[in-house]
């Protein structure tokens, strides 16, 4: 299980930094996103994530962060399947103006906990 742990650890990371060197990319996620039929990959991406994190806590460093941040993946997957689709398609549309540089600054936030989950596991 720590092994899957290190394996989301390193997609975070991976995804981060792409988002990061190239910003555009947010945007095209963004939009592909806010079609409500290629939210149900994201749901399940997170429900994925979140389930390797919950279970592999106990594996790690520091279970109860680890555990914690599972939990928040779980839950981000639940509100984002209850979430009504005009408003995913009004936050879509607010992440659209943001300029490159505040994509950049959000993306390090995610960015640091995948390098956190990693180091929890190594």
């Amino acid at each position: 299980m720590k092994f899957l742990v290190l394996l989301v650890g390193i997609f975070i990371v991976s995804a981060c930094m792409t988002f990061f060197i190239f910003p555009a990319l947010v945007e095209e996620l963004i939009k592909w996103v806010g079609k409500k039929r290629n939210l149900h990959y994201v749901v399940l991406i997170r429900l994925v994530t979140g389930t390797i994190l919950l279970l592999g806590a106990a594996s790690t460093r520091f279970p109860g962060i680890i555990g914690l941040l599972g939990a928040l993946y779980l839950a981000a997957a639940v509100l984002l399947l209850l979430y009504p689709a005009d408003k995913i398609g009004e936050l879509t549309k607010k992440w659209l103006d943001r300029p490159p540089l505040v994509v950049r600054l959000w993306v390090m936030l995610p960015l640091v906990l995948g390098i956190f989950v990693v180091y929890s596991v190594l």
